[in-house]
């Protein structure tokens, strides 16, 4: 719930507000030892990383998206794998190892289409899309 809540004050602008709840998700998460609720709360994490960097990437933010990806691989979260894989791919991108930025995102929607989700879908296609104009490709869908 603390990550729900720091997601929700992000999206309001609360961002240090946001942060700090994410901070105590993330404690409470690694203190219960919960692999399930731990992943769920990285993904919150990374989310919220994402909108408040947009155009950069905290090596903060790099560091969760790895540990999702471990994690969500290790314990055979195929849903949450996916979305590591893209938003480890957008780090990248974002810190301009384009090519391997570009294939993890790629990736990550393949992995994303072949569970059958929904969840995140519009999000990696964005990317996507922005990967392809900040490497100055065609959108090709």
């Amino acid at each position: 719930m603390l990550g729900q809540f720091a997601v929700a004050l992000m999206y309001l602008g609360h961002i240090d507000q946001a942060k700090s709840r994410l901070n105590e998700a993330l404690s409470e998460a690694r203190r219960l030892r919960h692999s399930p609720t731990l992943a769920i709360v990285l993904l919150f994490a990374v989310v919220c990383a994402h909108v408040i960097e947009v155009t950069t990437c905290s090596p903060e933010m790099q560091l969760r998206a790895e540990e999702l990806l471990v994690l969500s691989t290790d314990h055979g979260f195929a849903h949450l794998c996916s979305l590591a894989t893209v938003f480890r791919g957008w780090s990248l991108l974002a810190l301009r190892p384009a090519q391997e930025g570009l294939t993890l995102l790629t990736k990550g929607l393949s992995m994303l289409r072949a569970t059958g989700a929904v969840l995140g879908k519009a999000q990696t296609l964005i990317l996507l899309a922005d990967a392809d104009a900040k490497l100055g490709r065609q959108w090709r869908g």
